[in-house]
């Protein structure tokens, strides 16, 4: 339950930490929020397949995410690992529900089964240990 929560948290950028890793890049912890939104808002845009003004507002939300989550872990980086998950789940909820309205119903469909595609795949990452698996 807890792993799961956490998974949720950084399902979306999961993907684009995929997509980095294939070029060659340094994973999660040596990418900026900027550097990790590019991807992730590609990855987004190829999936959904989003319009113009819909890539507009969610490489917007999606950088205002991924800098309260940057903010948060390192502000809670000493913290109880369960308040870190509360936080984080309370800030992916309020990331998708901002989503809600920029997406068409079936985008917003499609999005929730990316984040639990991408959590399943994460878990899977944390049970092979450090390194991924990789």
């Amino acid at each position: 339950m807890v792993v799961t929560a956490v998974a949720v948290c950084f399902a979306i950028g999961a993907s684009a930490q995929d997509s980095t890793r294939r070029g060659g890049g340094g994973g999660r912890g040596g990418k900026s929020p900027e550097e990790r939104v590019k991807n992730q808002t590609e990855e987004m845009t190829k999936t959904l397949s989003l319009t113009a003004d819909q890539v507009i507002k969610i490489d917007s939300l999606n950088l205002k995410y991924a800098k309260m989550q940057q903010g948060g872990m390192r502000r809670q980086g000493g913290g109880d690992m369960q308040e870190r998950i509360v936080g984080m789940k309370k800030t992916q909820d309020e990331k998708n529900a901002a989503f809600k309205p920029i997406l068409t119903e079936k985008q917003y469909a499609d999005y929730l089964i990316m984040v639990e595609e991408n959590s399943k795949r994460m878990m899977e990452r944390w049970k092979n240990g450090p390194g991924g698996g990789n």
